[in-house]
């Protein structure tokens, strides 16, 4: 059972990264649930101990997946800027602006994605 895992976990990221960012925005409700999805510090008291972990995979898929789509419309200029702390790059933000927590997490990532990699 236990080889299951890194199959789900590498469908669920295509999954994501297919999927258009407006679909994907009711995976994650808000900007504040995505980021506690980051921080694994979502409530996973009914979920299993193999699950219960993936909650910074899916965030990260949620990013890949929004810069994938923002770079491939044009929306941002470098299709391979590195992902790695935007998570905390959304912390960040959410921390600087903590009344964005409750606006849509595709709204709020794409702003932070868009502020790092501006085409400017």
């Amino acid at each position: 059972m236990k080889w299951h895992l890194p199959i789900i976990l590498a469908a669920l990221i295509l999954l994501l990264t297919l999927l258009p960012p407006q679909v994907m925005a009711s995976a994650a409700t808000s900007a504040g649930e995505l980021n506690r999805f980051c921080r694994n510090k979502i409530d996973n008291s009914s979920l299993s101990a193999e699950i219960d972990s993936l909650g910074p995979v899916i965030c990260m898929g949620y990013i890949l997946a929004l810069h994938d789509q923002l770079a491939h419309s044009g929306a941002i200029c470098s299709g391979e800027q590195n992902i790695e702390g935007m998570d905390q790059k959304l912390a960040t933000h959410l921390k600087t602006h903590p009344q964005e927590a409750g606006l849509p997490a595709f709204t709020v990532v794409k702003s932070v994605l868009i502020k790092a990699d501006p085409c400017t």
